[in-house]
Order: C-alpha cells, then sequence, then structure tokens
C-alpha cells in the first residue's frame, strides 16, 4: 500500500452506525486509494478488511483517543476527518498526494483539503495561508496534517469543540511560526467535500442531507431523529465561527423546541 500518508478517522462506538457509509465513500469517491486507514474508536470493530481499528479502551476523550492512536501510525503525514465525513464527490489520490507534496514542500503543520472549507478561502491562488491565531481558523475540517505536530497540538482533555474554540491559543502556546495552509475556493474541485457541511449527524440526529445519503445508499440509520426541512436549511449554515453561526443556531434551538412542544 502506498505510505506517503495515512488516513485516520476520529470515533467512538456511540456513533458505529458511520463508520461503514464513511469508510465505503473514501473507496467509491477517491479513485486510486491505496493508502492505510485507521479508525479510532473507543472500543468495537467493524468487518472491514480495509480498515484497521485502534481501540483506545473506554472512559478516554476525543483529544486522548486521537493523541494515543497518532502514537502508533508510522506515517508521517495524516489526511485527518471525522467518522461522519462521508464524501458525495469523486477525487484522485494522486490530487490528494499533489497536495501533500506542497505540505512537504513548505514544511507546513497542516493543509486543509476541505471544500466547506476551500468555500471560505478566498483567492486566485491555488494555497492560500491561513491564520490560526484567528479564532476558529484551525477546525476539525478535513486536513493533511504533520503527524508529529498533531500529536502535541492536541490535549488530552479535550472534546472536538474545545479543538475548534481554543485551537487559536493552544497554537500560540506550542509553535507560533508553524505554517498552516488552505485551498482556495478557486480551486476546490480538487478538495474533498462531505455530504453537508455538518456531515452526516449533528448533535445526535441525523442531518437531513445526511439521512437521505444513508437511505440512497441501504445503510441502516438506527433510532436517530432526523432533522426535517426547516432544521436542514439552518444547518446548511453551519461555521465554526460562533459570530456568524450565533443567529443560526438560535433559530434552530427555537425551531426544536416548538417542535419538540407540538408533539
Amino acid at each position: 500500500m502506498g505510505s506517503d500518508f495515512a488516513i485516520i478517522i476520529s470515533s467512538c462506538n456511540d456513533y458505529s452506525d458511520v463508520w461503514q457509509p464513511t469508510i465505503d465513500s473514501l473507496y467509491r469517491n477517491i479513485h486510486g486509494l491505496d493508502v492505510d486507514i485507521f479508525l479510532v474508536v473507543d472500543f468495537g470493530e467493524m468487518d472491514d478488511h480495509r480498515v484497521k481499528i485502534i481501540q483506545s479502551g473506554v472512559g478516554y476523550s476525543f483529544g486522548a483517543r486521537l493523541k494515543r492512536a497518532l502514537g502508533v501510525i508510522e506515517h508521517e503525514y495524516v489526511l485527518f476527518m471525522l467518522d461522519d465525513f462521508a464524501l458525495d464527490s469523486t477525487i484522485y489520490v494522486d490530487t490528494i498526494k499533489e497536495h501533500l507534496s506542497h505540505a512537504v514542500e513548505t514544511d507546513a503543520a497542516c493543509l486543509y483539503i476541505d471544500y466547506y472549507k476551500a468555500k471560505r478561502t478566498v483567492s486566485n491562488m491555488e494555497y492560500t495561508l491561513l491564520n490560526p491565531v484567528k479564532r476558529y481558523c484551525m477546525d476539525l475540517s478535513i486536513a493533511l496534517w504533520r503527524k508529529a505536530y498533531l500529536q502535541d497540538f492536541l490535549l488530552n482533555e479535550w472534546s472536538p469543540w474545545d479543538f475548534e474554540r481554543n485551537s487559536g491559543l493552544r497554537y500560540i502556546s506550542l509553535d507560533s511560526t508553524a505554517l498552516v495552509i488552505g485551498v482556495s475556493d478557486t480551486y476546490r474541485q480538487r478538495t474533498l467535500r462531505r455530504v453537508s457541511p455538518a456531515g452526516i449527524i449533528m448533535k445526535g440526529e441525523y442531518t437531513l442531507s445526511g439521512y437521505q445519503y444513508m437511505q440512497e445508499n441501504g445503510y441502516a440509520t438506527g433510532d436517530r431523529n432526523v432533522q426535517d426541512s426547516i432544521e436542514n436549511y439552518l444547518v446548511s449554515k453551519y461555521s465554526v465561527n460562533r459570530l456568524k453561526w450565533g443567529a443560526f443556531y438560535l433559530l434552530l434551538k427555537v425551531y426544536k423546541l416548538w417542535k419538540n412542544a407540538r408533539r
């Protein structure tokens, strides 16, 4: 198998319903995929020989699970993504390797190759220097990371939300010279696009796009609630920037309260 980079997917057993859909989407949409794929979980297995399971054990947080997993992966770079980021558009693995070459040449700590991240990065150049000190700049969008840097960057006690809101301060405390790069909007066709900005699941519920993806591809959907069309519209406005997302999130909460009161 290829050894340029590995794909590492962060998860836990509560999200086991999206493991297979996400893994299948990688092989369906990344043409020529020939790299190791690691699924990081607290416990549990999946019957798929294409995936290597790394079990952290029960009781570890997102940050601790991921740090432990990175410690046993030998690749210098990893493509890091969350468990419900099933892809819905095609790309060649050679394109990802071209991005990796740029990350290596520039000694970047992180290079974002996420479609929705690229939409927010306006430039005529393919790659743009990002400002990691800016709050929410370093988020959990799909990215190529220098493994050693990501391992140092993570804190054991972090949840995914802690990662996104504290990343700027962590960057300053760790190494304020490390390069963080993103593919720009002009070249977003050379990025990885997931089924919706929020993925298959948001706050324990299927996004409408995520549910439709599961249904259309024959996956069992379990007992999760499904967001309706109004919730789906509000979720489509999702942004890690709380100033941009705040009003839509407030509307979403009010709508959910009203919806639950009618049941």
